[in-house]
């Protein structure tokens, strides 16, 4: 498929035209200070792609039956390259391997550092390709008047993900790249295709869940804006409102907290508060751009003539129709709602300063239509400040105490929290605890704030903090529960003693606390 193409112009590809992010999603972005901007972000599919090849790896003996049938599906009928064959057989799984190690790490890596610099300095940091590279890649995908040039901006929202670019295109050959991502697209996009290939992953519990997240990320990555607006639908004028109210309550008390910060400067602090007040919150498509005539337009007609497509006829008659919308502020639909890129719930647009609130928040644990003030500030309140948090510290590293975004410094500014004497404590929970706090105590109603049936014996606060331990619930590959998030934050939280009546000095209330905000 990529034969004649290098392994960027591929995964570039991939992303724009077909709607399969591998290593990246890649956008361009309206013109920043004058200047066009390209932004990279990490794709979250490597998160469910590691599980799978990790499953790949306990059954290595059968691997080769595994290439196999892709082989016999795929390839035997077609004339292909015999290094490619060989490559599959002896050297993917390795060479996968390696990938997703590296990729892996671009999502799950602690610190999000955004990174900024011109398209002309790209080479500084990604030395296997020229500025003519990129220019040419970017614009033969998007098309876009003014064309792309060596002077606009590039924004890594990543830091990791660059590093891990540098070091993969280092390590691999070129053909090496390139044929993994074949392979990749092979084993993304096979089971749409072929009912052989899709059995495959079904022989245990593993394979089972890997298909139901893999269909899930290949429908959001194209339908997100139809089940955004199915969503709004659901829900009444005055749900949503509350929604929004809740949103907007927790991001006001995050600018409370930025404008109290100590040694920060003021001109630091005075441009934190006029993004996040200005930052628009988008949870639902707005009418005016999303509607039934207009998901039709962009979607186009069904093409099954009274008859079932098949999956994959489906998947990729969608795909052609969006693709004549790339590049087009104006008219492309995605880039109006969430878009499911990382494994958060919230996602921001540097750019054009937007956060986007996914639909999939708005249901248990997180909201309930019904649900009291302790409930929903815990739950949606929180997940929200956590994003709030990642925006300030974002930003502040964008502006570098500047007015506006200024190619990043090689050495990274440190956070705000840094400057304190937070250490060992997951400062971003703790922060957006703050947030979801102050805003719920500000906000809370009383009359809403009835006992829960099963919780009667806890007050409307400490259903806050469950709620709140809630998001933070994770299980290990092991099966078992992890709570340290949670433990870490709430003992480093003075209301949280006070709700429960935590000794001072107690585990739950040390006499040293980490208040970063």
């Amino acid at each position: 498929m990529f034969s004649r193409q290098s392994p960027l112009q591929a995964l570039v590809e991939l992303s724009t035209k077909w709607a399969l992010p591998l290593w990246f999603r890649v956008s361009v972005a309206p013109r920043l200070d004058g200047r066009r901007t390209v932004v990279l972000t990490p794709s979250h599919a490597i998160l469910v792609w590691t599980h799978y090849h990790r499953a790949l790896l306990t059954l290595r003996d059968s691997y080769p039956i595994y290439v196999d049938q892709y082989k016999s599906a795929f390839i035997s009928k077609r004339a292909t390259a015999p290094a490619f064959v060989s490559f599959l057989r002896d050297q993917s799984l390795d060479v996968q391997g390696a990938i997703f190690k590296k990729l892996e790490d671009t999502v799950t890596g602690a610190k999000w550092r955004p990174r900024y610099h011109l398209l002309r300095d790209l080479p500084t940091h990604l030395p296997k390709h020229k500025p003519a590279d990129w220019v040419s890649i970017l614009q033969w995908a998007f098309a876009v008047r003014p064309p792309i040039a060596e002077n606009d901006g590039f924004l890594f929202t990543n830091s990791h993900l660059v590093a891990a670019m540098a070091s993969l295109m280092q390590d691999l050959s070129a053909r090496q790249l390139l044929f993994h991502t074949t392979w990749w697209f092979l084993q993304s996009v096979g089971p749409l295709a072929s009912c052989a290939i899709f059995s495959i992953a079904d022989i245990d519990e593993r394979g089972a869940v890997f298909q139901k997240l893999s269909c899930g990320m290949h429908v959001d990555f194209v339908y997100n804006v139809p089940l955004s607006f199915a969503s709004k639908l659901r829900f009444s004028e005055q749900s949503r409102l509350a929604a929004y109210g809740i949103l907007r309550a927790v991001r006001n008390a995050s600018v409370e907290k930025v404008r109290a910060l100590r040694d920060v400067s003021e001109q630091t602090k005075s441009l934190l508060e006029s993004v996040l007040k200005g930052a628009k919150i988008v949870v639902w498509p707005d009418a005016e751009r999303v509607s039934l005539d207009s998901l039709e337009l962009y979607y186009g007609q069904s093409q099954s003539n009274g008859t079932f497509p098949s999956t994959f006829s489906e998947w990729l008659d969608t795909r052609r129709q969006v693709q004549r919308f790339l590049g087009d502020d104006e008219h492309d639909l995605s880039t109006t709602v969430f878009q499911m890129y990382s494994p958060q719930l919230v996602s921001y647009d540097f750019v054009r300063n937007i956060l986007f609130f996914s639909v999939a928040a708005m249901a248990s644990p997180l909201y309930y239509s019904n649900g009291t003030s302790a409930m929903l500030y815990g739950g949606l309140g929180s997940v929200f400040g956590e994003k709030i948090v990642y925006v300030i510290g974002s930003v502040d590293q964008l502006l570098n105490g500047n007015p506006s975004i200024v190619p990043s410094l090689e050495e990274p500014r440190k956070y705000l929290w840094e400057y304190t004497h937070c250490r060992g404590t997951n400062v971003m929970n703790l922060a957006a605890l703050s947030f979801a706090h102050a805003a719920y105590v500000r906000s809370r109603s009383r009359l809403e704030d009835l006992p829960l049936q099963g919780l009667e014996n806890f007050t409307p606060e400490q259903v806050f903090f469950i709620t709140f331990c809630h998001t933070l619930c994770w299980f290990r590959d092991s099966g078992a529960l992890g709570v340290t998030e949670c433990n870490e934050s709430v003992k480093n939280f003075s209301p949280f003693a006070t709700a429960f009546s935590c000794p001072p000095g107690s585990p739950m209330n040390p006499e040293t606390q980490c208040t970063p905000f």
